[in-house]
């Protein structure tokens, strides 16, 4: 399938992502038809939900993504007002996908980030980035306690899975 994909054109790196995806619907006892669900991305623009969308009779569909960039039907979202955030809860709570693939900006979580803790700014954007992560968690454990699943993209190493609200997160129900 991994050939059946780049061939249509889909880098390679998408198209792996996307077979993971599946795979990982597959191995944790997903059928195929729950399989077929919704794939949601937060904190991203259409990447492996639009792909999913190129694929005839590829089994997952891709969703809606929520990011402040535009989305294919023209919506962006920011995150920091209170009313984007509530609007994109509600989505989800609705459209319930099957899985939503959380990508908050990782920056001030990573181990560069101590070359820029003196500098003017870095507070600001480190308090923004816990909104950030703080709503992503609240979307997970949306997911969670639904029977739904979610995966959250940031370096293993980032200092962001420490953070209280991750840690509720990856609490079993």
């Amino acid at each position: 399938m991994l050939n059946f994909m780049t061939n249509m054109g889909m880098p390679q790196t998408v198209a792996q992502d996307c077979l993971g995806v599946y795979e990982l619907f597959l191995v944790q006892g997903a059928s195929r038809g729950i399989a077929r669900s919704k794939v949601c991305e937060l904190f991203s623009p259409p990447r492996i939900t639009e792909e999913m969308r190129r694929i005839p009779n590829f089994t997952i569909q891709g969703g809606s993504t929520y990011d402040r960039c535009a989305d294919r039907n023209g919506k962006s979202y920011d995150f920091m007002k209170s009313a984007d955030r509530k609007r994109v809860r509600q989505e989800i709570a609705t459209q319930k996908p099957f899985m939503v693939i959380g990508s908050p900006p990782c920056t001030p979580f990573i181990s560069l980030r101590f070359f820029n803790k003196g500098k003017p700014g870095y507070a600001k954007q480190l308090a923004s980035a816990k909104v950030l992560l703080r709503f992503a968690a609240e979307i997970y454990r949306l997911q969670l306690d639904s029977g739904r699943h979610f995966l959250h993209e940031h370096l293993v190493g980032a200092s962001s899975w420490g953070e209280p609200c991750m840690r509720l997160s990856l609490i079993p129900i």
